[in-house]
């Protein structure tokens, strides 16, 4: 399919100027041996360099007969070590010390590690990036944000949307089904984003862009619609999975900030990648996503359920230091960067009570959690802690110490103008 990216970009109704950055996105059986002449209708030079790691180097080699002449002739390729490969600083030094001098564009053939630290280079280099997929993982594709691991701390840097995302069905819908389950807990996690983003919206009147969170919405209900066809990897089913975390995308890049598709869930997920906090975990972004939403989503539920908020508000004494601190040591410092100015003192007691019934009602909104947890174990997908090498005795922690991951107001961060 061809996706039609015009339709996006421009004035809209929310008042805002939206800009797209990917100019162009096609998802098709064996597309892989047209990538030569694609390539050369966006106008990109020749002196192309591959990224990739050994799991998908025979997807580059591939994509790099496809492109012949116009690979770089010293170093065509960089092939990285799926061992313990994070989106970090080291990772970022191994591409960056093999890197010809005068390569013009970088190909990420992979998932979401090979595709931030691509990006990440490729935004140091200044010089563009085409995204190949290799698995329906992540939503991250066309981010315009690196998802990355620096010195310990789970953080965003900005980086480049690609050019173009050229995604071969033959390839991404018959990779190792865990890769596409991680990217059903990731779509599936807008569904607390976007309820967070609602409220924050009802309460502190930040702007929201109704049709960049309808992108959002459909993205999810394609993939809750068709999770039996992608657990049987059905090619048409995941080509609407690989879609929708494009689309998810999408959306971010033309608000500019992860906001329509990164909520409380996000936060568990990035809490737990923090390697200075958790003992390093051999979890998928999207597993973590997907047991985070299911979290977010209980507490979600039971915040819903209060009618009379006023008796259960309290004195809000300020960032829990000492806590913070303790949680995340040498990583205070910046933690407490992050969270000034605290978005909570802002919040005042009266509007909290009068917008309450609205808030409530996103929250009571949100899917059968029972429902909800079935559907994504009959995909296949992650649901409890102990799967991700955690368990219960961690989510007092999480959900007390996660909403500092990032200074964002969501219903996990609301609760602590609470007593529940």
């Amino acid at each position: 399919m061809n996706v039609d990216l015009h339709q996006f970009s421009g004035a809209c109704r929310c008042g805002e100027e939206h800009r797209l950055l990917t100019k162009y996105i096609r998802i098709e059986k064996g597309i892989v041996a047209k990538l030569g002449e694609i390539v050369d209708s966006l106008g990109l030079p020749k002196r192309c360099c591959i990224v990739c790691d050994s799991n998908t180097n025979v997807f580059a080699a591939l994509a790099g007969k496809a492109l012949g002449d116009r690979l770089h002739p010293l170093r065509p390729a960089i092939v990285l070590n799926p061992d313990n490969l994070h989106a970090d600083e080291i990772a970022v030094e191994r591409v960056m010390t093999q890197l010809a001098v005068d390569t013009g564009w970088l190909l990420a053939v992979g998932s979401g590690t090979i595709h931030d630290v691509t990006r990440y280079v490729a935004t140091q280099k200044g010089i563009p990036f085409v995204s190949f997929p290799t698995a329906a993982s992540v939503d991250g594709f066309v981010s315009t944000v690196c998802a990355m691991t620096w010195k310990g701390f789970k953080t965003t840097i900005i980086g480049s949307a690609p050019v173009a995302v050229i995604a071969d069905t033959d390839i991404f819908a018959n990779a190792p089904y865990r890769l596409t389950a991680s990217g059903i807990g990731d779509v599936l996690g807008k569904y607390t984003a976007l309820a967070d983003w609602e409220i924050a919206h009802i309460l502190t009147g930040e702007p929201i862009c109704r049709d960049i969170y309808a992108i959002s919405e459909q993205a999810v209900r394609e993939v809750r619609e068709n999770l039996d066809g992608i657990r049987a990897m059905e090619p048409e089913a995941c080509e609407k999975l690989l879609h929708a975390l494009l689309m998810t995308g999408i959306a971010m890049q033309l608000w500019n900030d992860s906001r329509p598709a990164s909520g409380s869930e996000h936060h568990f997920s990035h809490f737990w990648e923090m390697e200075r906090i958790n003992k390093k975990l051999d979890a998928l972004h999207g597993e973590k996503v997907g047991i985070g939403l299911l979290l977010a989503m209980d507490y979600y539920h039971r915040l819903g359920e209060v009618d009379d908020i006023a008796s259960h508000l309290v004195a809000y004494s300020g960032l829990p230091e000492e806590g913070l601190r303790r949680i995340y040591g040498e990583l205070f410092e910046s933690t407490m960067e992050e969270n000034t100015p605290d978005p909570l003192p802002e919040i005042d007691r009266d509007t909290l009570i009068e917008k309450w019934p609205q808030i409530a009602a996103v929250l009571r909104g949100l899917p059968d959690l029972d429902e909800l947890r079935a559907d994504m174990k009959k995909a296949a997908c992650m649901t409890e802690l102990e799967q991700i090498g955690l368990d219960a005795s961690c989510i007092a922690d999480s959900a007390t110490y996660s909403p500092y991951v990032r200074n964002r107001m969501t219903a996990m961060r609301l609760r602590k103008l609470t007593d529940l």
